[in-house]
């Protein structure tokens, strides 16, 4: 049983890591779907160890997980300092990674990602600005920072770039959604028109999110997805085009079922893993599991650039990549292997393209 689930990431193995935020837990589910607490339910104070340690109480969070498989959880609370929570691999469970910062800047954390780097982002929602800690030395530098805007949310893509949801102090007609490059150049990819006050899908300004989003991550297929409360979004980066996975812009509930039929209490949480979307469904007390069903790319000899064999583990999602010199590599697209080896048929790029890759995801 879960209490009010609020946030949800993926390690390598596919495990998923919860922030049961009723109970005070950090739950573990595995791909077989046991749960058990990896942290939290203790008596001791912090630092401490796994189930022997007592966590605060954190009603408004968000996670994200390294490249080490370790959590991070920011957290604030009604102008109460905000912090920053670690939770390593070995259970280890620690806190106070974002002193640095200001008081009024810590006591509006809103987003946290991880970059290609293991470099951690900590954005806030009060003053636009979105800072870079480094783990390995302590440090923590201003990356970007957004006038007139709260930067709410974050995500990272495997090549570093960061996106964020600014949602314009909480008034949709000024809200953006942003991506920004290692340096440091802003590219708006959506923002708030005069209708936004409305959900709608569309293309750029045509688009609207009513209800702000609580979550975003990355797909690893140029998508960033989001969790609004009553409905899964996707933002195509290359087209700017936002589209609706599940869920309706107006009923609440507790319904499974394809696209508008789904019905989420709290959508707050969301990750990719394994090639579905999972979601902490706050209000409902689950998590809730949207399989997509990429497939891959069908045999036209006549087209044929190149083949690609994969050996991996069927099941398992896999980036491919290209590249023509070996040091910058381009997605390509992503795929469930069905079987292995997997063949893939490149069928563009004839003559532009040198090698290949396929990037095991988490």
């Amino acid at each position: 049983m879960f209490r009010g689930p609020a946030g949800v990431v993926a390690d390598t193995s596919s495990n998923l890591f919860v922030w049961d935020g009723g109970n005070r837990l950090v739950r573990k589910i595995t791909p077989s779907g046991f749960v058990s607490t990896f942290a939290g339910g203790g008596t001791n104070a912090l630092p401490g160890y796994g189930t022997n340690v007592m966590l605060p109480f954190m009603p408004y969070t968000s996670m994200a997980i390294d490249h080490s498989n370790t959590v991070w959880i920011a957290n604030t609370w009604a102008g109460e300092p905000g912090f920053l929570l670690r939770v390593g691999n070995d259970g280890s469970v620690s806190s106070n990674y974002c002193s640095a910062l200001s008081q009024s800047t810590r006591s509006s954390i809103a987003g946290i990602c991880v970059d290609s780097q293991n470099n951690i982002y900590l954005s806030s929602g009060r003053s636009g600005q979105i800072y870079r800690y480094y783990p390995t030395n302590g440090a923590m530098l201003l990356f970007a920072s957004f006038t007139n805007q709260g930067a709410n949310l974050l995500t990272a893509d495997a090549s570093g770039n960061i996106y964020t949801y600014c949602a314009g102090n909480y008034t949709y007609t000024s809200s953006i959604i942003c991506k920004i490059d290692q340096n440091q150049n802003v590219t708006v990819l959506w923002t708030g028109s005069s209708n936004s006050y409305l959900t709608a899908d569309g293309v750029g300004t045509n688009a609207g999110f009513s209800d702000i989003p609580l979550a975003m991550c990355n797909d690893g297929s140029g998508n960033i997805i989001f969790a609004c409360v009553l409905s899964i979004r996707k933002l195509n980066v290359a087209t700017s085009e936002v589209t609706t996975i599940a869920g309706s812009f107006t009923s609440q509930g507790y319904v499974d079922g394809t696209n508008y039929l789904a019905r989420f209490g709290w959508a707050e949480g969301v990750c990719m893993s394994q090639g579905r979307i999972f979601v902490a469904d706050g209000n409902n007390q689950c998590i809730r599991e949207i399989y997509l069903n990429p497939a891959g790319s069908n045999i036209l000899s006549a087209s044929i650039c190149a083949v690609v064999s994969i050996t991996g583990v069927v099941g398992r999602l896999y980036q491919i990549e290209s590249s023509t010199d070996l040091n910058t590599w381009n997605p390509e697209t992503t795929i469930i292997l069905t079987s292995s080896p997997f063949l893939w048929i490149d069928q563009n790029g004839l003559g532009q393209k040198k090698f290949y890759r396929a990037v095991l995801l988490p």
